[in-house]
C-alpha cells in the first residue's frame, strides 16, 4: 500500500455518497460554489500538477485533486494526459477562491478522485508562493 492509495482512501470516506462514478460525464455534474467545496473538504486545499512551475492562472477547464500524490503515483491515480510528461509540481489551491467546481468524481481510468474547475482558477486562489513546488 502506498501513502497516495492511503490519501485516496481516506478521502473517500470523508466524501462517503458524494464522489460520483467514473462514468458520469462532465455535464452531470453540478456546478457549485467553491465555497461549498471548501466546506465540503474541510478546509482541504486542492492539487493541481503541473510541468511548469511557473504556469499562469488558468482560464479554461482544469482538472485538480483533493489528494496529495507522489509523481510515481500521478500517472496511475489521476490517468493524466501526456504520460510521458512527468509532472514535478503541484499548485495547491483553496476551492473557496474559486467560483465554480464540479465532482468530486472517480477518475476515469484511473484511481484517484478528481475536481472540473470549468472555469479554470484564478491568481487569488493559488496558496503562496505562488508558483508550483516540487514533489517527488
Amino acid at each position: 500500500m502506498t501513502s497516495g492509495w492511503l490519501a485516496t482512501e481516506l478521502a473517500s470516506y470523508m466524501l462517503d455518497g458524494k464522489i460520483h462514478s467514473r462514468r458520469t460525464p462532465d455535464s452531470a455534474m453540478p456546478v457549485r460554489a467553491g465555497i461549498d467545496v471548501y466546506r465540503e473538504l474541510q478546509g482541504r486545499m486542492l492539487c493541481r500538477y503541473i510541468i511548469d512551475p511557473h504556469e499562469p492562472p488558468r482560464t479554461t477547464a482544469t482538472w485538480v485533486s483533493p489528494t496529495p500524490l507522489s509523481t510515481t503515483e500521478l500517472i496511475a491515480y489521476l490517468a493524466l494526459p501526456s504520460p510521458s510528461k512527468d509532472r514535478e509540481y503541484v499548485l495547491l489551491l483553496d476551492p473557496s477562491k474559486i467560483n465554480d467546481i464540479q465532482g468530486p468524481r472517480w477518475t476515469s481510468r484511473g484511481q484517484g478522485l478528481e475536481y472540473l474547475l470549468p472555469g479554470g482558477y484564478p491568481a487569488s486562489a493559488v496558496i503562496p508562493p505562488p508558483w508550483g513546488v516540487r514533489i517527488r
